[in-house]
């Protein structure tokens, strides 16, 4: 009966042909952290966790939230948190002469990256294997397996991060001297610290991705967030993915997040 009930709910919502449904039910059954490959995407796409690709799959594929149009034969896109490559081949397949710079400072998660992009046969992506911030410096990285890693400058709560490590960083600032067309920043917590160190060349960008983080007992920054879009002249939407139905008694908290906000800014 549970298979059944599993089953007929994957068929309401993505309403897919049985080969597709039993692919996702089988990775939905993958024990966590599990490493594994799936055709979804028609090649062998290679993942370290199977629920983070779900969800991966399901915000890129299915909902296409980060889909643009744009006039330029060949935009160019900075895809700040590439992970395992989910967005990056989503843009090929929208634009497919778009040229992208895929940030990922994860070494093990980057393998896949490179992987998956040789697998998908993309040309004009560049993978920078660097985190973004505010300086070129070397920070502390907390390795969440999946999705998760972020760099450590004064966040409290790590319990649920299997690894630290360090790693080199990038200023975002030196990448938008000429125009982009679409900035996406997922980097996990360092977007307040990276949007105030380039907040003057972020009229060169015509549309912009920000997943904000709020991390439990640090100050929130999405205040700041929002003021830079509007000064630099960007209208923005807001869409809560991690959120609390009764936050003023019970606040949900995931990897040491409380609030997850994701902020589409557009001219």
């Amino acid at each position: 009966m549970r298979r059944k009930t599993l089953r007929s709910k994957l068929r309401r919502i993505f309403g897919l042909e049985p080969a597709r449904l039993t692919e996702l039910y089988r990775l939905w059954r993958l024990k966590r952290y599990t490493p594994d490959c799936t055709d979804l995407l028609g090649f062998p796409l290679r993942f370290p966790d199977s629920r983070s690709f779900l969800y991966m799959h399901e915000e890129i594929f299915e909902k296409m939230i980060y889909e643009f149009a744009t006039s330029s034969i060949s935009p160019h896109i900075i895809d700040g948190g590439a992970n395992i490559g989910l967005a990056t081949i989503y843009f090929k397949r929208l634009l497919p002469h778009c040229r992208i710079t895929a940030f990922e400072p994860d070494p093990e998660v980057r393998g896949y990256l490179e992987s998956n992009i040789r697998a998908a046969g993309l040309t004009g992506v560049t993978v920078e294997p660097f985190a973004l911030w505010s300086s070129e410096t070397e920070l502390n990285f907390a390795a969440e397996g999946a999705d998760g890693g972020r760099v450590l400058h004064d966040i409290s709560d790590v319990s649920q991060i299997n690894t630290r490590t360090s790693v080199q960083t990038k200023r975002l600032r030196d990448y938008l001297a000429a125009p982009v067309d679409l900035l996406k920043l997922d980097i996990e917590g360092a977007e307040g610290e990276v949007m105030r160190d380039c907040q003057d060349l972020l009229a060169n960008v015509k549309f912009l991705f920000v997943e904000y983080h709020s991390f439990v007992g640090r100050p929130q920054s999405l205040g700041t967030i929002l003021t830079i879009l509007e000064k630099a002249g960007f209208k923005h939407h807001l869409s809560v993915p991690l959120h609390s139905e009764r936050p003023f008694v019970n606040r949900k908290v995931h990897l040491g997040m409380d609030n997850q906000i994701n902020i589409f800014a557009f001219r």
